[in-house]
């Protein structure tokens, strides 16, 4: 990964084995552009919106769902993180919950989403203006969850957002996923990095990504 303000490339090693969707991303100007080196195409994406978009982290199984009353949303400063390369870093921790309420063929649903959200902040780095931690695609909680972290002066270099979900009455189902940048130094990055490389195709996505 290439951070230069608020442009970013991010790479995945090449692996011909695993065809994917896409091997490069590129943010710069306002939006993305998703490249597949295997099949040599590209597709621009713009800004994600809150609500939007969402991740089955943070619905039940069923898609037309609404919040009920009002999400719970706390922040709390953790103290000193560990140090990443020459630059130390603080914890911050975000927990939200809220109900949920929808159909699902014509049976009416209830149920409970509660999550936590660790990120790890190096306040000497520069501040990462539009932060992607984690969006549930419901707008009352990230609009909330932007702010939050928005606020947060300096670099993300590492995450951990763990989800429970549960039906009314029923088990609770919990999944975690992390971030964390191992490796860190100051370069000299050429614009050359944020541009497309010629003798790519653009090609519309298929399921929302290039080369489907």
């Amino acid at each position: 990964m290439w951070i230069d303000g608020d442009r970013k490339r991010v790479e995945l090693d090449a692996d011909p084995s695993n065809p994917r969707a896409s091997d490069v991303a590129i943010t710069a100007g306002g939006k993305t552009t998703f490249i597949n080196l295997q099949n040599k195409t590209y597709f621009h994406k713009g800004p994600a919106r809150a609500g939007s978009t969402s991740s089955g982290l943070f619905r039940l199984p069923w898609q037309e769902s609404r919040i009920k009353g009002q999400p719970k949303i706390a922040y709390r400063d953790a103290g000193t993180g560990p140090t990443v390369g020459e630059h130390p870093t603080t914890r911050h921790v975000v927990q939200l919950s809220y109900a949920l309420e929808g159909e699902l063929a014509g049976v009416s649903l209830k149920g409970d989403v509660e999550a936590t959200v660790l990120v790890l902040i190096a306040p000497t780095l520069p501040h990462d203006r539009a932060p992607n931690v984690v969006q549930t695609g419901f707008r009352e909680v990230d609009d909330e969850l932007t702010r939050l972290l928005s606020a947060l002066e300096g670099m993300i270099l590492g995450s951990e957002v763990s989800v429970s979900r549960k039906l009314d009455g029923g088990p609770a189902f919990r999944e975690t996923t992390t971030m964390s940048v191992d490796e860190l130094k100051l370069v000299k990055i050429e614009d050359s990095l944020f541009a497309i490389p010629s003798g790519l195709t653009y090609q519309e996505p298929v399921y929302a990504f290039p080369g489907l």
